[in-house]
């Protein structure tokens, strides 16, 4: 009787990542791929850079980033350092205690002055310092802030991040542990502890998340592309990251049903 349900132990493993709450696919706040369009073309139109997370957080691109291919397949936006932008509304999902967020960018230039920033994503309004959090780079260094009504903390990385990689980047905050950690290419390269969360209210003018850029585009623009942005409302560890290997839902579910089945002939055999 055991033997002929050990096949439910897997299979129910399985479908259990596929289900809301898992810690990969049902956490997602947002996900921007740039795959919206063909090398060359420059992106327009209000919304037309979509969220593929469904949670209907679309972009509106200005300025006149340019969809760019991407090694292994895809397109990236190339953001020129200069004017280009993308802006998405602000939303109340993204006010959260526990977040990742990761980039996949490449470099083309470095702002090195002291205070020099450029913004991969930012969300804040138009008040200085009112910046809830931001994944950017600081003189050349890779940063994650966050500020709450406690104040404003940071990470940065040790070294300058190099130009014309492709690189993953990523910062994490856990509200259960307070730990703050900044990743470059899956490896921690910065971390510390704090009472901070990033869950400043939003009270000025022109709030909303920033990609490339301030959100309202005053300033902090950055030159390179950007192949994927995800902001996700847990801690997502290395091997959950952006291009980590691990299987999409669709895969995950075949393959659970596919036990299932092995399962039900083995009772009819067994039977």
């Amino acid at each position: 009787m055991r033997n002929k349900r050990t096949w439910l132990i897997p299979a129910i493993a399985i479908l259990a990542l596929c289900l809301p709450g898992s810690s990969v696919y049902a956490t997602t706040i947002a996900h921007w791929t740039f795959n919206e369009s063909a090398p060359g073309v420059v992106a327009t139109g209000a919304g037309s850079v979509l969220d593929s997370s469904g949670n209907g957080h679309n972009g509106t691109p200005s300025g006149g980033p340019i969809y760019q291919a991407v090694p292994g397949g895809g397109t990236g936006l190339k953001f020129d350092g200069s004017n280009d932008r993308v802006l998405v509304a602000d939303s109340s999902a993204f006010s959260v205690s526990s977040m990742t967020v990761e980039a996949i960018v490449s470099l083309d230039t470095l702002n090195l002055a002291t205070f020099g920033i450029d913004q991969i994503v930012f969300r804040g309004d138009s008040r200085a310092g009112a910046d809830p959090f931001y994944l950017g780079i600081l003189g050349g260094h890779l940063r994650f802030l966050i500020e709450g009504t406690a104040g404003a903390v940071a990470v940065l990385s040790p070294n300058l991040l190099p130009t014309g990689e492709l690189l993953h980047l990523a910062g994490s905050i856990d509200n259960t542990t307070g730990a703050m950690k900044l990743f470059i290419n899956g490896a921690e390269v910065a971390s510390k502890t704090t009472t901070i969360r990033p869950t400043l209210a939003l009270t000025g003018s022109n709030p909303g998340i920033g990609i490339g850029s301030l959100q309202d585009g005053s300033g902090q623009y950055l030159d390179g592309l950007i192949d994927e942005i995800r902001i996700s409302d847990v801690v997502l560890t290395s091997n959950e990251f952006l291009g980590a290997s691990v299987p999409e839902p669709a895969t995950l579910v075949l393959l659970a049903f596919g036990l299932l089945g092995m399962g039900f002939g083995n009772r009819r055999k067994t039977a």
